[in-house]
């Protein structure tokens, strides 16, 4: 449902943007309620939930976190592969990959402040 007009505006709005952005897409998307399956229940505790199918399991808030900034770069990277050139986005890909501390820091700390403002839309949607 995500389609690729979306992702290249995600792409020319900034780099620093786009993985938080693709990943509300994702899991907070009013009209895939299917996709609400990831919440953090205390902010300073390290642990996320996870709903896999039946029940919401803990799992690792950063393995969370990384999983997840990790899958939405690999759409957007692969998407990007087939469009213009954007010395931005080039730069944050090179940031990235190389695994840049301040840049890996920036885009995890807006992804959880993504899943932190959107969870309680699917708080009440997988009660077992």
């Amino acid at each position: 449902y995500i389609h690729s007009g979306y992702i290249d505006t995600l792409i020319k709005n900034g780099p620093y943007t786009c993985i938080p952005k693709l990943i509300k897409e994702i899991h907070f998307h009013p009209e895939h309620t299917e996709n609400f399956n990831v919440k953090i229940p205390n902010k300073k505790q390290q642990l996320a939930q996870i709903f896999n199918g039946q029940n919401w399991e803990y799992k690792d808030k950063k393995e969370t976190i990384e999983n997840m900034t990790d899958k939405a770069y690999g759409i957007l990277n692969k998407h990007y592969d087939k469009t213009s050139d954007n010395k931005y986005m080039e730069q944050f890909k090179q940031d990235f990959e190389k695994g840049d501390k301040d840049t890996i820091k920036r885009i995890k700390d807006s992804t959880e402040i993504t899943i932190l403002n959107n969870q309680e839309q699917n708080l009440d949607y997988h009660i077992i």
